[in-house]
């Protein structure tokens, strides 16, 4: 059972993503169990998670026997989901606990029901739902104006205001040859604008036929590594942050993208961190600086992710991820990097490690495009190469 946030006229193909739903109630018929609560636990964190602007969300689980409470909270700085359990909170009997929560008011439940005006109202069209990130929604949408502009709208619990801001910069100073994902400037309402982001193409994520296509183009290849070091790291590169277009392959979602050398929480991916970056995780939770190199790391280890020698190891990483292993993640790359230790790659990945504070961008540059030349075969040995850049 759960609160809907529209009405049964107003229902649309949308109405069951979590940003609709208001709260959560989960009625049993026998004794409440820690499953149970891990359950209501995962569907109330699913829903904060993609709820735009949307702080906390308080869940309820009951048999009339017994009620508890749960709230999930949302950290803006550590970019954390919280989980709390309310095992009492007055003297009230457990149908006065249920009571009291069915009668919680929107606005109570700190439910932003203004964004769903997006959703409803006529100025956008809802073609397709294209996919979704850790946080955010996106859809091929269409503007309902005379021109009829189609766009791809990112919808994000997150505000995408610095997103989008890092996106200008970027087309700003690019090389004129350069492909570079664009924002487009849509006419949002003022109180939801910060929590969407129109992108000007639409592409497909690279699956299948498209990854071959990725790994077998170098020049291909070195195009998409060109777009990452462009004034900002943009510190979450993997294949699932890319998409294919008219032949070109494109780097997307700059939310977690932070200025070099300036210490800030954490917030892009692990599976392509570097191994620096996962010893500091793993030993505290403080500020992080990052560097270029910490870009040139995780586009390596996103292609070597998609090597078949790797493919146990890929598997094994991204069960880490799904068990909140981070020490597990690092503990394979220190083995593998020993295991395939001949492997162009590896080596590159082990000599941007030891330089990862001190190398400058244009011997960054030098490195992952020479590395991106050879990495096809083992007859060129890199180790000559990186010696002399180490000279």
């Amino acid at each position: 059972m759960s609160w809907n946030s529209t009405d049964g006229s107003r229902l649309s193909n949308y109405s069951s993503y979590p940003f609709y739903y208001k709260s959560i109630i989960e009625l049993k018929t026998s004794e409440l169990k820690k499953k149970d609560f891990d359950q209501i636990a995962s569907y109330s964190t699913s829903i904060l998670r993609y709820s735009p602007g949307r702080k906390f969300i308080i869940g309820c689980l009951a048999n009339f026997e017994e009620t508890k409470l749960s709230m999930v909270l949302y950290d803006d700085t550590l970019n954390q989901i919280k989980y709390i359990t309310q095992t009492r909170i007055t003297q009230l009997t457990d149908l006065q606990i249920l009571t009291l929560f069915l009668s919680l008011s929107a606005t109570q439940l700190v439910y932003n029901d203004k964004f769903i005006n997006i959703l409803s109202n006529k100025k956008i069209t809802f073609l397709h739902y294209l996919g979704r990130g850790s946080s955010s929604f996106v859809f091929y949408s269409e503007a309902q104006q005379e021109q009829r502009t189609k766009f791809v709208l990112k919808i994000s619990r997150q505000n995408c205001s610095k997103e989008k801001f890092i996106i200008e910069e970027m087309n700003k100073i690019k090389p004129k040859n350069m492909n570079l994902i664009q924002c487009m400037d849509m006419d949002f309402d003022d109180e939801n604008a910060d929590y969407l982001i129109a992108f000007n193409l639409r592409g497909v994520k690279l699956d299948g036929i498209f990854i071959q296509r990725f790994l077998d183009n170098t020049q291909l290849l070195i195009n998409t590594w060109k777009q990452a070091n462009l004034c900002y790291i943009h510190s979450d590169i993997r294949i699932g942050n890319t998409i294919m277009n008219d032949n070109m392959l494109y780097i997307n979602d700059y939310s977690s993208a932070v200025q070099p050398k300036t210490p800030n929480y954490y917030q892009g991916c692990l599976s392509t961190a570097s191994n620096s970056i996962l010893k500091i995780l793993q030993s505290n939770n403080e500020k992080i600086s990052l560097y270029y190199t910490d870009d040139g790391i995780s586009f390596l280890k996103s292609i070597l992710l998609l090597k078949p020698y790797f493919q146990h190891y890929t598997s094994n990483i991204l069960k880490a991820i799904a068990d909140n292993e981070t020490c597990d993640i690092l503990l394979i790359y220190e083995y593998t990097m020993k295991l395939f230790k001949d492997k162009n790659i590896i080596k590159t990945l082990a000599f941007l490690e030891e330089d990862r504070e001190i190398l400058s961008i244009d011997d960054l540059n030098d490195i992952i495009i020479r590395a991106l030349e050879t990495e096809k075969t083992d007859d060129y040995h890199i180790d000559e190469y990186l010696q002399k850049l180490k000279l």
